[in-house]
């Protein structure tokens, strides 16, 4: 294939500044349907009964 070729597949993907500091988590959560799979990323504080979701991110099956 041409280098010309190849130019044209590609894809500019920008990265703000707030979403490349990233996000803490140390639990992960995988559930999936035929259709869908669900990343529920959750941080544990310990000796807390209750922890958050903060990130969740959903793909389809191909994606994943």
């Amino acid at each position: 294939m041409s280098d010309q070729g190849k130019l044209g597949n590609q894809i500019n993907i920008e990265l703000s500044e707030e979403i490349a500091q990233g996000v803490y988590s140390n639990l992960a959560i995988i559930t999936h349907s035929s259709s869908e799979f669900v990343l529920d990323f959750v941080r544990i504080m310990p000796g807390l009964p209750k922890a958050k979701v903060k990130s969740r991110v959903i793909l389809t099956p191909e994606q994943a």
